[in-house]
């Protein structure tokens, strides 16, 4: 499994490509030829989670800018959102361990995905990995025009899995 973060608490890696989608996989660390204690860990098809800030506000960009959304820079309704992620499943065409996502032809999540603003459906207009990096995921989300200023809880569901809840705000 290629490794993003290594500290004495904490391993970050990517869960490889070919991983089976059902049942449960043995995960052990080895350093120096040393193993871990063994454990199973049940895996799916998609465990989207979104990324969130100490504030509990989703990492989230409004676009055209590309700023970060915040309640000092809230995104208009009517406007896109890209939302980041992880655990999109699958994608099409099929990316590589360890490797950047292209940006041509862009990798798009190969199962039904859809996106929450409170409690009203956003439209998603792409949902993948994001060009240029390893494992991440976006979402283009846009945010319904019958939105009233606020801040409301964004959550996002891949094959039938919903992520955890983090605030995106709206003006």
């Amino acid at each position: 499994a290629p490794l993003y973060y290594v500290s004495p608490g904490q391993i970050n890696f990517q869960v490889p490509w070919a991983t089976p989608t059902t049942g449960t996989v043995n995960v052990a660390v080895v350093v120096n030829g040393g193993s871990s204690n063994t454990v199973a860990v049940p895996v799916g098809t998609a465990a989207p989670g979104l990324f969130v800030l100490p504030s509990g506000a989703a990492i989230v960009q409004n676009t055209p800018s590309y700023t970060l959304n915040d309640p000092t820079n809230p995104a208009p309704a009517g406007s896109t959102i890209v939302a980041y992620l992880t655990g999109s499943g699958p994608v099409s065409p099929a990316a590589k361990d360890g490797t950047p996502a292209p940006t041509a032809p862009l990798s798009s999540a190969s199962s039904a995905y859809s996106a929450k603003i409170g409690s009203a459906a956003a439209a998603v207009s792409f949902a993948g990995l994001t060009p240029g990096f390893i494992g991440l995921v976006q979402m283009n989300i846009v945010v319904p025009a019958t939105l009233a200023s606020g801040v409301y809880p964004l959550s996002v569901t891949i094959d039938g899995q919903t992520s955890n809840s983090a605030t995106i705000a709206v003006k």
